[in-house]
């Protein structure tokens, strides 16, 4: 069963953070409070779309052309019968 949290004393600055961030990510205050605390409290844990949002970025780092399609099957196999 869902529990409920209530916070007092919240800083304005933090506040205003947290409300920016839900309105970036699109979520309620609620659903964003949660999300922050999942991912401090619960590192291993990262959503589907972050966990999508990084890999792009990652993607989108690479240089082009840097890893040929040969040497990135060999490492793939590497290790496997």
């Amino acid at each position: 069963m869902p529990n409920s949290l209530t916070l007092l004393h919240v800083p304005d600055v933090l506040y205003e953070r947290l409300k920016a961030s839900a309105q970036f990510h699109g979520r309620s205050l609620n659903s964003e409070a949660i999300d922050c605390l999942k991912t401090a409290l619960m590192p291993d844990w990262l959503a589907p779309i972050e966990r999508l949002a990084r890999a792009r970025e990652l993607r989108a780092n690479l240089t082009q052309g840097a890893f040929a399609a040969r040497v990135i099957d060999a490492t793939k196999r590497q290790g496997r019968p």
